[in-house]
């Protein structure tokens, strides 16, 4: 609470994350409600300058003993008596492998001698992508790429980003292996949690993860969507602990109707209440769109899914590729697509999240765009993160050239969620000194 009466949450690179907007009044106070609402009264106490808005009218698991809680990872959360994240400000910066305020990049290396890599990318001040660095590297061959499914999150809640990995061995078993971000920028070495013997939880080529805090806990969690062989689709949840590990699943939405080839996954808070949802962008016939809403409870599982936004000639569902984040830094996650033209020309388009409260989104608006011939999404791989700690969420990703070359890229998100100009930074050395084809970055969500 600033001497100015504005309520602010400052990230570790000593940047403005959030505030309340109410600078200009000296002396105000920030309280927490009898409800556990919070709000910034003015000085004398008679006038409410800001608040987040709950009320037991539109909040039903509102109710007394309510409180605020700083999380680790950096999030104001409200909480009601039962523990049930209710509000968030949405300020915790995510893929943060090293806690220094910035968003970072990471990638999965699989050498030619047998050997894996994770290798941090780690954003700069300006925006831009550092050289990488290695973060974990293993003694021999004992990780095989094609048979693990990666996620990015911070799965202990200490506000540095891990990594967790699903593994399938030649036994039809499965593992859940953890590897920890540490304050160098550097991962401990991965141990694992759940474990699933024999064939009972099937090809890892049926299981789409999706990692965030789907229980509002302060630790994000593992969202799995297991699309079996007889046409059901069923959402699992993975809830982590203390330690970064992972509980045993449970199920919670099922249906028999859903196409998961139909559909391209995000995750990210798209309601504010400060549990991460799942939303899903549809495919229809001739060209119609659905972005389907699947809001978390305070479990960790899914409610039914709600349509979120619709659009009966969106075009080519092939050319649509889906990314969340909180682009315009109102607490609310959002979800950019980009569109390959078959021109060769490409937009993004930013749905930006209504403060409804309901999760649905308004209309598309042009973010950015690149005529023909400039670069194509076929030859780069991008991860949402905010890399310059200005509470805006980017986009990043590595480019591939065809004479073998890398170079990182970043879009700087304005607060009108449209995207600064492309700023180039890290480029490989040489057409040989790093292989885009052997680099897999890992994200929120798997394909």
């Amino acid at each position: 609470m600033r001497t100015d009466g504005n309520l602010v949450a400052i990230s570790k690179a000593n940047k403005v994350l959030w505030s309340s907007g109410t600078a200009g009044n000296p002396d105000s106070t920030a309280r927490v409600e009898a409800n556990g609402n919070i709000a910034v009264y003015s000085a004398d106490g008679t006038s409410k300058l800001w608040s987040s808005g709950l009320t037991s009218a539109n909040t039903p698991n509102l109710m007394g003993e309510g409180y605020a809680l700083l999380q680790d990872k950096g999030s104001l959360v409200i909480y009601n008596a039962k523990g049930q994240s209710l509000w968030s400000n949405g300020s915790a910066i995510r893929n943060d492998v090293n806690g220094d305020g910035l968003g970072d990049m990471v990638d999965w290396y699989d050498y030619e001698d047998g050997h894996d890599a994770l290798h941090v990318f780690k954003g700069m001040t300006d925006g831009g992508i550092a050289a990488p660095g290695t973060g974990y590297a293993s003694t021999g061959n004992n990780w095989t790429a094609s048979l693990t499914k990666k996620v990015h999150g911070d799965f202990n809640g200490d506000g540095r980003g891990d990594v967790a990995v699903m593994y399938y061995y030649p036994d039809y078993s499965h593992r859940l292996w953890t590897f920890l971000g540490q304050a160098n920028g550097t991962y401990a070495s991965p141990f694992s949690s759940w474990y699933s013997t024999g064939n009972r939880w099937g090809a890892i080529s049926r299981s789409t993860l999706q990692s965030g805090d789907f229980n509002g806990d302060g630790r994000d969690d593992i969202a799995a969507w297991y699309d079996y062989s007889d046409g059901r689709d069923t959402l699992y949840t993975f809830t982590s602990d203390v330690r970064g590990g992972f509980n045993n699943p449970f199920a919670s939405w099922t249906s028999t109707t859903w196409s998961r080839s139909m559909t391209k996954l995000t995750t990210g808070d798209f309601n504010g209440d400060g549990r991460d949802d799942i939303a899903g962008l549809y495919d229809y016939s001739a060209g119609a769109v659905k972005l389907w809403h699947f809001q978390a409870q305070p479990t960790g599982g899914f409610a039914a899914p709600t349509v979120a936004w619709t659009h009966d000639t969106w075009g080519d569902w092939d050319r649509t590729h889906a990314h969340a984040g909180d682009f315009n830094g109102d607490g609310k996650d959002d979800i950019a697509t980009w569109f390959d033209y078959p021109d060769g020309s490409d937009k993004i388009h930013t749905y930006v999240s209504l403060s409804t409260g309901n999760g649905t989104f308004a209309p598309p608006k042009q973010a950015w765009s690149l005529p023909a011939g400039s670069i194509t999404y076929q030859a780069m791989q991008m991860v949402p993160g905010d890399f310059n700690g200005d509470g805006l969420d980017d986009l990043g990703a590595m480019y591939g050239y065809s004479d073998g070359t890398v170079k990182m890229f970043t879009w700087l998100a304005k607060p009108d969620a449209t995207f600064d100009p492309i700023k180039i930074s890290w480029t490989s050395s040489t057409p040989t000194a790093w292989s885009y084809a052997r680099t897999k970055f890992t994200n929120r969500y798997t394909t």
